[in-house]
């Protein structure tokens, strides 16, 4: 990633297509470490640049996209809710709207609905996550996975058969483990939460076990500085755990080199509309 951004470190008058890719892309990199005040340092500038340069394109959606996330780790709630609807906006309205950005989009904001207890809402997210998926009926991507356990979890917690939920979020646990899928932690963190909210009577052990393994999972990825991250070991010492050495990565560098691109931007005029 830094070598790629030195390419693009030209302060040149207007990002290209290519930069605004691999600032986005440097963005999401220091949201998985946790570094979401660097981000957000680049995020306002980058969107600003892109509205200006390609206006209501697929890359500006996901700039908001990117945003929200942000803003959610963050807690600025109203400003997480504004943009995850305009990136949705923006996607569903193009011309040939891309079913992997939908889903994308509607996996953190179901996962953003999730965290505020709106379980209704964040399951029609979920839904229409799975859905963007079936013109590939066999994928096995691990966002089509994690919207399947997320469906599970919100099933498990508001409708009348939890036994049926559960297990099909344990199934998707034991599916994300043996394909060692990205939101692995996220799954494990959900089912350890059903004790928790009094929908199972797993034992302390059995939360400790999955939590365990998700921190461990997450802090082996990079990601031991990540919201998520803490919120499990807060959940883990409230269970009585001894403290998780985390290894969190603070992706400075990155931060340095990805401010300087996205600065030396300065105005132009809008070129032609991509293609």
């Amino acid at each position: 990633m830094l070598e790629v951004l030195a390419l693009d470190n030209n302060k040149a008058a207007r990002l290209s297509p290519r930069a605004v890719t691999h600032l986005r892309t440097a963005i999401a990199v220091l949201t998985d470490y946790g570094n979401y005040t660097g981000a957000g340092q680049i995020i306002d500038r980058l969107l600003a640049v892109s509205e200006r340069d390609f206006g209501k394109h697929g890359a500006t959606a996901n700039i908001y996209y990117t945003r929200a996330v942000l803003s959610a780790n963050l807690d600025k709630v109203d400003d997480a809710e504004r943009d995850f609807v305009s990136a949705l906006t923006i996607a569903a309205g193009g011309s040939a709207p891309h079913s992997q950005d939908l889903a994308r989009f509607r996996y953190a904001y179901g996962m953003f609905l999730l965290s505020h207890a709106h379980i209704d809402a964040a399951a029609k997210q979920f839904a229409a996550c799975k859905h963007d998926f079936d013109e590939f009926p066999n994928s096995m991507h691990w966002r089509r996975a994690a919207c399947a356990a997320a469906s599970a979890y919100c099933a498990a917690v508001s409708t009348s058969d939890r036994i049926g939920a559960v297990a099909g979020l344990d199934d998707e646990i034991a599916q994300q483990r043996a394909r060692r899928a990205r939101e692995l932690p996220m799954a494990l963190w959900l089912r350890a939460r059903l004790a928790t909210e009094h929908v199972t009577a797993d034992t302390q052990q059995q939360q400790l076990a999955w939590l365990d393994e998700a921190i461990a999972t997450l802090d082996r990825g990079g990601r031991g500085g990540s919201r998520l991250a803490r919120d499990i070991e807060t959940a883990r010492r409230s269970l009585g755990a001894a403290p998780f050495e985390l290894h969190p990565q603070s992706g400075n560098r990155l931060l340095s080199l990805a401010s300087d691109v996205a600065n030396g931007a300065g105005s132009s005029s809008k070129p032609a509309a991509l293609r």
